[in-house]
C-alpha cells in the first residue's frame, strides 16, 4: 500500500513538472520543433498529426511520460542497495518501458487513425463531408 501511495504522489509530482516544462513549451504545432516522443510516434506508426490532432497527442503524451518515469522511480526505490545501483536500474528500466508503452500507444493510435480514415473515405463515397 505504501508503494502505491508513493507511486501516485510521484506520478502527480512528475506530471506537474512535465506539464510546466515540456507540454507548455510545445503547445503550438510546429513541424520543425516537435518533441522527440511525438516525432517518434508519428514516424514509426505513420500517424498524420494534422488529421489526428496535435493537441490530443500532446495531452496523451503528457499522461504517458510521467507514468513511465514514476514506474522507474518506484522500482529504483524498491531496490535496497546503494544509489549507484538504483540509478543504473532506473536508466536501464526506462528504455524498455519507453519502447513497450510507446509501442502499445502507437498500435492503439494507428488502429484509431485507420478507423477514422475508413469512416472519412466511406462518407466521401456517400457524398457526406
Amino acid at each position: 500500500m505504501r508503494y502505491l501511495i508513493e507511486f501516485i504522489i510521484s506520478y502527480f509530482f512528475i506530471f506537474i513538472i512535465y506539464y510546466i516544462f515540456i507540454t507548455r513549451r510545445y503547445n503550438k504545432y510546429n513541424k520543425n520543433k516537435l518533441s522527440a516522443d511525438i516525432s517518434y510516434l508519428t514516424n514509426k506508426y505513420k500517424i498524420d498529426i494534422k488529421k489526428f490532432g496535435y493537441n490530443k497527442l500532446l495531452i496523451i503524451m503528457s499522461f504517458i511520460n510521467p507514468f513511465i518515469m514514476s514506474i522507474a522511480v518506484i522500482t529504483m526505490e524498491l531496490l535496497k542497495t546503494n544509489i549507484i545501483w538504483q540509478l543504473l536500474l532506473g536508466f536501464l528500466l526506462l528504455f524498455p518501458l519507453i519502447i513497450s508503452i510507446y509501442g502499445i500507444l502507437g498500435n492503439i493510435l494507428e488502429k484509431k487513425y485507420k478507423l477514422v480514415e475508413k469512416k472519412r473515405s466511406k462518407n466521401l463515397k456517400k457524398g457526406i463531408s
